[in-house]
């Protein structure tokens, strides 16, 4: 299955835990919804590799980076443009 979110979100389990399930009951004997990564050690631990790896040897720059919320006031956004 393709991987949608990484946490939980609270309006998405609503509708797979209550619509869907209620939708579907008559259809499939049983449906469970797979588990959401969250704070799960292992995932934290491989997205922070990412992150240091990225920023060891600069290989990945996001455009969005250069993005500032309307009216910043916070002086490390200026070194991020």
């Amino acid at each position: 299955m393709p991987l949608g979110f990484t946490s939980d979100h609270l309006e998405t389990l609503y509708e797979l835990d209550i619509e869907l399930m209620h939708e579907f009951k008559d259809k499939y004997q049983k449906m469970v919804r797979g588990r959401s990564l969250n704070d799960a050690p292992d995932f934290v631990e491989g997205l922070a590799e990412i992150v240091m790896q990225n920023e060891k040897n600069g290989s990945y720059k996001s455009p969005n980076l250069k993005m500032r919320c309307p009216d910043c006031k916070f002086a490390m956004c200026n070194k991020l443009a």
